[in-house]
């Protein structure tokens, strides 16, 4: 980060992000409550974003995205080639019923541009859910890896994950040396996995619902070939 971060930008980003992740109208106090901000610049933030059309309240003064929200949302797909790129791969996987999804990390979660499941219609993926913590996703975990240590250890202090940093640096120091992230679910003995797309890493693509007991160079081979096709 830089020396002399602009503590407003990464505020008013905040808010925006907060207001683009909820799925109802927010109020001022609850957003300065969550982001853990002084109600006043919660409140000067999110007029500021109305008054440009990234936000907008209802009739209780409560607020949601704007239409400048949907307006960037086009031309972020329109700048980029990810999602022309990838579906038509995606269409293409032959592994029916596992979920595939297409994953960036940003500020210690996972947002979603796919996660669907193989042979389900493309427009199921699209937007089907919110943000999920780096701990808790494969390509959180692996796009977390290509950060510097000091960067990882400082997020994990920040974040209630329930890990312990030696055993969260274990596993990061795992996915570095394969340059792949592999991990069983919780309760389950399905497997998750994930490949790097991009140099450096900036998006991430993966399986998830892989049966424990199948062969998953398979899947491995399936995901690599992806990942070398898709140019950012």
């Amino acid at each position: 980060m830089s020396s002399q971060p602009n503590q407003s930008l990464i505020d008013g980003l905040a808010c925006l992000q907060y207001l683009a992740s909820s799925r109802k109208p927010v109020g001022c106090r609850e957003m300065a409550r969550d982001l853990n901000i002084n109600h006043m610049r919660s409140n000067r933030l999110l007029k500021t974003l109305a008054d440009i059309g990234l936000a907008q309240q209802d009739k209780k003064k409560k607020y949601f995205i704007g239409p400048g929200i949907h307006a960037l949302t086009a031309q972020a797909i329109f700048g980029s080639s990810i999602l022309k790129q990838a579906l038509p791969l995606i269409k293409a996987i032959p592994c029916k019923g596992i979920t595939v999804a297409l994953g960036v990390l940003w500020r210690g979660n996972v947002t979603y541009l796919f996660h669907g499941k193989v042979g389900e219609g493309l427009d199921q993926g699209i937007g089907r859910i919110g943000l999920i913590p780096y701990y808790r996703s494969t390509i959180g975990m692996l796009l977390l890896s290509y950060e510097e240590d000091e960067v990882i250890k400082e997020l994990h202090k920040n974040t209630e994950s329930g890990i312990t940093e030696k055993s969260l640096m274990a596993d990061i120091n795992k996915i570095r040396k394969n340059n792949y992230c592999i991990k069983t679910h919780d309760g389950s003995e399905d497997i998750g996995l994930a490949y790097p797309i991009g140099l450096p890493p900036r998006i991430g693509i993966a399986f998830a619902g892989i049966p424990g007991n199948e062969d998953i160079k398979v899947y491995q081979s399936e995901l690599k070939n992806i990942s070398d096709k898709i140019i950012l």
